[in-house]
């Protein structure tokens, strides 16, 4: 058996570096930008009205002048005449600043009355004026490396004409569950069968995750039929996951299966609670390198090995920040690691008025098998081995 960290730094190690493509920027929402982008042009692009309001020279705009409105400036349509000494021009949000104009006075700043405005408030020079360049100029980095497209970002390569745009791919993704006693969440169990709750799960997980799940399968707790569904899997994905089969039961066939289809084993079993008969494999075919994923079967062992191993390394194949999202919380309650292993504690977060940092909740039931030890569980406390933690103490809740 090897460590936490060891098995974690031996998938890192063989992780392949992400690949970078072409989609349209439709399409490429949700996804991580693979290149730099430089602002096309100015923003804003042309001196412009924050209000829609009139368009004036400050110096005539007293309260209670009266100042005739002698053109329009709309968005979409700029004023055709430069403003007058002693005169207004109407003016829309986004229109272009006349000539001649410093100032805007907002609707609700003034009266209008007969072709003509009378100034209610004084207005501050350069008030509502948007001036060219202001955001940033030609030329500014306004999109980077790294970034993931969220909506925002999208609109900014939108706004400087990027229709296709570089990001990183998205790794496809094989999921395979094995066993008997398996049957779909459709069927109604009999005897010793159980639904296949596994699939669903790690479905929306690695759809979470934005990577492409291409493939889904299911095997008896047969050697050949393993076989030929993970050659499957692995013909069809960058990344297989598979449920079940991964322990050192005599209907376990996921690690032999793997080696007999040219998969190197890097590790099998690992030093933590839950998830010790976790087997992780690589196989390199036609210059292709396929990663294997065998996680164990009980649903929440299952969930947090591929939270801790698998949902990382997807992110890294796409470029994404591997940063665990975590905060600080109080220990509720005393937490000692007696097992001899790693033990990822699921905690609830409570929050009361006027408390700094939240509560860490320990759940009392976390046996592999228990999935409410996740649904009831914002995430967990990493214990290392012989960790005692006592209540009060502040400790590291990583978030699911």
């Amino acid at each position: 058996m090897i460590s936490v960290l060891e098995a974690t730094q031996i998938i890192e190690q063989h992780t392949p570096k992400p690949q970078s493509t072409i989609k349209s920027l439709s399409e490429a929402a949700g996804l991580v930008l693979a290149r730099d982008y430089a602002a096309s042009e100015d923003s804003p692009r042309f001196t412009n009205s924050a209000m829609d309001g009139f368009a004036v020279r400050c110096e005539d705009s007293l309260s209670g002048a009266r100042l005739p409105i002698m053109d329009e400036s709309s968005a979409g349509r700029e004023a055709q005449s430069t403003l007058a000494p002693r005169t207004a021009i109407r003016i829309s949000t986004g229109a272009l600043l006349p000539l001649g104009a410093d100032t805007i006075v907002p609707v609700e700043d003034c009266t209008v009355e007969n072709g003509a405005i009378t100034i209610q408030k004084t207005p501050v020079q350069g008030q509502f004026v948007r001036r060219q360049a202001s955001e940033y100029a030609c030329g500014a980095l306004i999109l980077r490396t790294g970034q993931e497209l969220t909506p925002a970002r999208v609109a900014l390569a939108a706004q400087h004409g990027v229709a296709a745009i570089e990001v990183f791919t998205q790794p496809t993704v094989a999921l395979l569950s094995t066993g008997n006693e398996l049957v779909d969440v459709s069927e109604t169990p009999a005897g010793t069968q159980i639904r296949n709750a596994n699939v669903p799960m790690l479905t929306a997980a690695i759809r979470q995750t934005s990577a492409c799940l291409v493939f889904t399968a299911h095997a008896e707790d047969d050697f050949e039929q393993v076989c030929a569904a993970l050659d499957k899997a692995a013909s069809a994905a960058d990344v297989v996951v598979t449920t079940g089969g991964a322990s050192v039961g005599e209907h376990d066939f996921i690690k032999q299966a793997a080696q007999t289809l040219g998969f190197e084993t890097m590790f099998w079993r690992v030093r933590q609670k839950p998830g010790k008969p976790m087997f992780f494999a690589t196989r390199i075919l036609e210059g292709r390198t396929t990663l294997l994923f065998g996680l164990p079967g009980n649903p929440v062992s299952t969930l947090m090995t591929f939270l801790y191993y698998v949902r990382p390394t997807l992110a890294r194949m796409m470029g994404k920040s591997t940063m665990e999202r975590s905060v600080q919380a109080v220990l509720s309650a005393d937490l000692a690691n007696m097992h001899g292993r790693a033990e990822f504690a699921r905690v609830r977060l409570k929050y009361e008025a006027g408390s700094e940092i939240p509560e860490a909740v320990p759940l009392p039931k976390q046996d592999s098998n228990m999935l409410t030890s996740m649904t009831e569980a914002d995430g967990f406390v990493f214990l290392d081995i012989d960790a005692a933690v006592q209540s009060g103490s502040r400790v590291r809740v990583v978030l699911f």
